[in-house]
């Protein structure tokens, strides 16, 4: 057990090794903790999209709370979906409903689900007021929707984070090279004159 203990800690530029120089140590322990917040950031980017998954479904909770379904029927035939529409996106086309209660006979310009044909019979969703409302968003455009802004808070921190490593690990390299010039300055007149 110790003998792994001690090649990763060689692996990593945390042994005792004399040839190993201060920058090493500091370029190794800024990619250990670059790791660490990457890891970090995709624990927040999961929350985040967890927690906005939690909140639209709620809204859509809400809003489907105050909406009834009712049937009706396709006026008109839905057109065809562009190419790379939105996910979830719902053609509107008139349709014509019973209210349940007066049992008249409405028509208006409802949402209807994709591939709709005309006198096709399609449940569409009102208002109170029998006002067609919106199709409410289904479960799997939520948690894509979620899992897009979690994916984009995450890439958009370890983009920060990378380019926070890069300028750390740049610094480290410029004081480096300094000292080395420093060093040199000082030895490389000694060496010069042991080859004249």
């Amino acid at each position: 057990m110790r003998a792994r203990f001690t090649r990763l800690a060689r692996l990593l530029g945390l042994d005792r090794n004399t040839l190993r120089r201060r920058a090493d140590r500091v370029r190794t322990l800024l990619g250990a903790l670059l790791g660490l917040l990457v890891a970090g950031a995709a624990v927040g980017a999961w929350v985040l999209g967890v927690r906005v998954y939690h909140a639209q479904q709620d809204a859509v909770q809400r809003m489907v709370a105050r909406l009834h379904r009712v049937p009706a029927t396709a006026l008109e035939t839905a057109p065809a979906p562009a190419d790379g529409s939105a996910t979830g996106a719902h053609p509107t086309v008139m349709v014509r409903w019973t209210d349940p209660v007066s049992r008249a006979r409405l028509t208006g310009e409802a949402q209807v689900p994709d591939g709709t044909v005309r006198g096709e019979r399609v449940p569409i969703w009102l208002t109170s007021a029998d006002v067609p409302a919106p199709i409410p968003q289904r479960t799997a455009d939520l948690a894509a929707g979620s899992a897009g802004v979690g994916a984009v808070a995450w890439l958009g921190a370890t983009g920060v984070l990378v380019a926070g490593h890069l300028g750390a690990r740049r610094l480290v390299t410029s004081r480096q090279l300094r000292a080395w010039e420093r060093e040199w300055d000082e030895i490389g007149p000694r060496w010069s004159k042991r080859f004249h």
